[in-house]
């Protein structure tokens, strides 16, 4: 986001992007107490009013958690809830969120995907969005309270991506989006549909990071949050 643009818009959006970018340097940490609407409005010379509105965006975005009597926290992610008790070994869990399924090509993408993550010992998970974000929105929710390991998203196409695309960056889960053209997501590992191989593309791409081996050097198209984090 340009200065000038950040500038130019409500003070309470402007101390909600403050906040995003502190999870997302890891400055903020899953469970890390938020300044409250006094230290905000002290911070920010706004009103409590302004810095409880910037703080309720984000409660409703799902990236914090408000606790009567002991302040505003950073949301923690189903995964993290689930971490002790959710099965752990080879064989883990990728969802695979897709728009459609109504040409041949989607079917090779598809079968490709299954394919790769067959021979790399993953079960796959699919659900089809019939260009819906909103159900992209549920899916990424339904697949996270399963407890799947991993995304593989083939997002709607539209303005800007879905709320639930940038919480599974903020929380690092392991996501890869395949996109038509060169979408402006910064940290998401990010391939473009006309590229080839690429159901092989993702699925090791999203291996790398499960097995903590990724090296953002290695995507080439020029990548950041830009579009995601206008909309805050």
């Amino acid at each position: 986001m340009k200065k000038g643009d950040f500038m130019n818009r409500p003070l309470y959006q402007r101390i909600q992007y403050d906040i995003i970018r502190r999870i997302q340097s890891g400055e903020l940490a899953e469970g890390d107490l938020v300044p409250s609407e006094k230290d905000l409005s002290l911070q920010y010379g706004v009103s409590r009013i302004t810095a409880k509105n910037a703080l309720n965006g984000l409660v409703e975005r799902g990236l914090l958690s408000r606790y009567r009597g002991k302040g505003t926290f950073v949301r923690t992610s189903p995964e993290a809830k689930r971490r002790r008790t959710f099965p752990t070994g080879d064989n883990k869990t990728i969802a695979v969120i897709l728009p459609a399924m109504k040409t041949k090509n989607d079917q090779r993408l598809l079968d490709g995907l299954e394919k790769y993550c067959t021979e790399a010992h993953y079960n796959i998970l699919v659900r089809i969005t019939r260009e819906s974000q909103d159900e992209e929105a549920r899916a990424i929710e339904q697949f996270r309270e399963t407890g799947v390991d991993g995304f593989i998203i083939f997002p709607v196409e539209r303005e800007n991506y879905n709320d639930g695309i940038l919480r599974l960056s903020l929380d690092r889960v392991p996501l890869v989006l395949v996109t038509f053209d060169d979408a402006d997501l910064e940290g998401i590992p990010h391939i473009r549909q006309q590229e080839d191989e690429i159901s092989r593309l993702a699925v090791e791409l999203l291996s790398e990071q499960l097995h903590g081996r990724f090296d953002p050097r290695r995507i080439t198209v020029p990548i950041h949050y830009k579009r995601a984090l206008e909309e805050v």
